[in-house]
C-alpha cells in the first residue's frame, strides 16, 4: 500500500503489525525494528518528519543492539 501511495491504509496496517510483533517478540526484536523503520519511511513521505525521525531512531537503536554498529 505504501508503494502505491495508499498511505492511510499502509499506516493502519503498520500500526497493527507493530502491536502484534511487540506482543509476540517483545519491543526490542529486530522484526519490530523493521516495522518501525518502514513506518518511519511512510511518515517521512507524508511530511511528518518529527514522528518519522522518532521511529527511525528507535529502529536504529534496536538494529545496533542486535547487529552492532558496524553491520551493513
Amino acid at each position: 500500500h505504501r508503494k502505491k501511495g495508499n498511505y492511510t491504509e499502509a499506516k493502519d496496517l503498520y500500526f497493527r503489525a507493530l502491536k502484534q510483533a511487540e506482543a509476540l517478540f517483545g519491543a526490542t526484536h529486530p522484526s519490530v525494528a523493521e516495522i518501525k523503520n518502514n513506518l518511519g519511511v511512510l511518515l517521512k513521505k507524508e511530511g511528518h518528519y518529527d514522528q518519522a525521525l522518532d521511529y527511525l531512531k528507535q529502529a536504529l537503536k534496536i538494529f545496533k543492539h542486535y547487529f552492532g554498529s558496524e553491520h551493513p
